[in-house]
């Protein structure tokens, strides 16, 4: 929702279905629920992307072109397992560039790398580990530039990911941060739901403060002096 690129695959994806088979009118693919089911309505779309958020898509370009690298050189020195990970993480960001840094592929984005980065940081570790008892010639020139480059893969991997999870984590919290403050906007310092006596949100006492004193309960009432009454 939202995404009006990933609205138009939806639909040719529909569309190229339909020739393939044919369902009755409001008949589910994989039916949900039992007799007497009715699907509720559809959740509105999240708010587009801030400026901000528009913004950064150049970062994310760069960072795919370095996850493109990382992911042949990963397959290069026959990491399969790691090599298929980068290329869904890579395909996710993509995906964030193509639909306008689209806050669900952001988000998605970020919960994929920031697992990247963990367990990258430890095949590293593990890596130089092994080097020793000399750990100077992790990089050796001497050893031409393919032995360099695998090298290289190997430590930039998980730097690459935390670049990418602290940017998009940037995008969204800048985001939400848009969001809360339309949020707060929009309520206004009107009374709120059908109370009188609070203004701000929410109703009670010390939801807002009292627009002015409540009435008094119990057969008593408050003069003009602000005084309690009986009777």
């Amino acid at each position: 929702p939202g995404c009006p690129r990933a609205a138009r695959i939806l639909a040719l994806t529909k569309a190229v279905a339909a020739g393939g088979f044919h369902a009755a009118p409001g008949a589910m693919v994989i039916p949900i629920g039992g007799p007497g089911y009715r699907s509720g309505p559809s959740p509105p779309p999240p708010p587009p992307q801030t400026e901000w958020g528009r913004a950064q898509a150049p970062w994310f370009i760069l960072i795919n072109v370095l996850l493109a690298i990382i992911m042949i050189g990963r397959f290069w020195m026959l990491d399969i397992w790691n090599g298929f990970m980068t290329l869904i993480t890579l395909i996710i960001g993509i995906f964030v560039v193509y639909c306008d840094m689209h806050i669900i592929a952001v988000t998605m984005f970020m919960a994929v790398n920031m697992v990247n980065t963990i367990f990258d940081l430890i095949y590293a570790i593990i890596a130089v580990v092994r080097q020793k008892p000399d750990w100077t010639h992790f990089f050796d020139e001497n050893k031409g530039w393919v032995y360099n480059f695998l090298h290289g893969v190997i430590i930039a991997a998980p730097i690459v990911s935390f670049i990418a999870t602290r940017l998009s984590c940037a995008v969204f919290s800048e985001y939400h941060e848009r969001i809360s403050e339309e949020a707060i906007g929009s309520r206004g310092s009107g009374y709120r739901g059908g109370d009188p006596y609070t203004v701000g949100g929410g109703r009670g006492y010390g939801s807002g403060g009292y627009a002015r004193r409540p009435p008094a309960r119990g057969g008593s009432r408050v003069d003009a002096d602000g005084n309690l009454v009986s009777g």
